[in-house]
């Protein structure tokens, strides 16, 4: 059995599917929503503004930078990943127009809107979950702007040691452009994640309710899911029977 794919062949698994998408991405997006949160609380606390521009320490852009960048790729994932064996929307919503008219289901075409923000999320997932070679190329123009001078050159005449730029402080304006910046790419998500919610309604025929369900503990078996995931991805997982 090749579980290192979900099938979307009848209409029990189209909603199965989007159900499992619609958890992923709230999950994300309480995050995304907290973090936001927290930024906004540490911009107004030192009274930054493009104005007064207050330095910041490294460690408090990096940690805030760390943590939009970690929700902000597996959001870019669960919409725009177009490789084949991804589980994405976009994946989603190009297969449900192939089968919804054999399937009776009810999928309304998606605005240009929608259609250009899923393209959107496809182009910066691609660039973005990879290292470009462009990046180094960036590198070279910057070098040359900060130091006028020619980088190659400067790079091969400081072989060894290698030196990496270090800075006791950044200037606000790091933090500010890195709040706008997610403040931005939420609200893209927002609206992919309400298509989502409308293609869900118009499949089970009711309007789609999103209720919190506590729990006392998560157990650390529940991590167990990923290994099973990649084992199944290495055609390594047995005995399996859904």
């Amino acid at each position: 059995m090749n579980n290192k794919n979900f099938k979307l062949i009848t209409t029990d698994d189209f909603i199965i599917y989007l159900n499992f998408l619609i958890i992923l991405m709230k999950m994300e997006l309480d995050k995304y929503h907290y973090y936001l949160l927290q930024i906004d609380d540490k911009i107004n606390k030192i009274n930054l503004t493009k104005e007064n521009n207050a330095n910041i320490s490294p460690n408090d852009y990096n940690d805030y930078n760390d943590k939009f960048r970690s929700v902000s790729h597996y959001i870019l994932n669960l919409v725009g990943d177009d490789t084949k064996g991804a589980m994405s929307y976009k994946r989603f919503r190009r297969t449900l127009e192939k089968n919804a008219v054999a399937l009776s289901l009810n999928a309304d075409p998606l605005d240009k809107k929608i259609i250009k923000l899923l393209d959107y999320f496809n182009t910066i997932r691609n660039w973005g979950l990879h290292i470009p070679e462009s990046l180094l190329n960036a590198h070279l123009i910057s070098t040359k702007k900060e130091f006028n001078q020619e980088p190659r050159g400067i790079i091969l005449t400081h072989l060894n040691p290698i030196g990496i730029a270090e800075y006791n402080y950044y200037e606000g304006k790091y933090l500010l452009d890195l709040y706008d910046e997610n403040k931005i790419f939420y609200k893209k998500s927002i609206e992919v994640f309400h298509q989502m919610k409308k293609d869900y309604s118009n499949m089970i025929g009711k309007h789609i309710k999103i209720e919190k369900v506590t729990n006392a503990i998560k157990r650390f078996e529940i991590i167990k899911n990923n290994e099973i995931s990649l084992k199944m991805q290495m055609k390594t997982y047995k005995s399996v029977d859904f």
